[in-house]
């Protein structure tokens, strides 16, 4: 049995503030930012790190 947990959060985004989720799973933390670029475009960059195991 695995026990999985996971929990999201999103920061709303005002204006130009970019919208940043982070994601917590068991084994992983993930963080992504969506913003606009200078053309108008929505563009996310997202980064996992990995929990280590004790």
């Amino acid at each position: 049995m695995v026990n999985v947990v996971v929990a999201s959060v999103t920061f709303g985004a005002g204006g130009d503030r970019p919208v940043e989720t982070i994601t917590f799973a068991f084994d992983s933390i993930r963080y992504s930012v969506t913003a606009s670029t200078s053309v108008g475009k929505l563009e996310t960059k997202t980064f996992t790190g990995k929990v280590p195991k004790n």
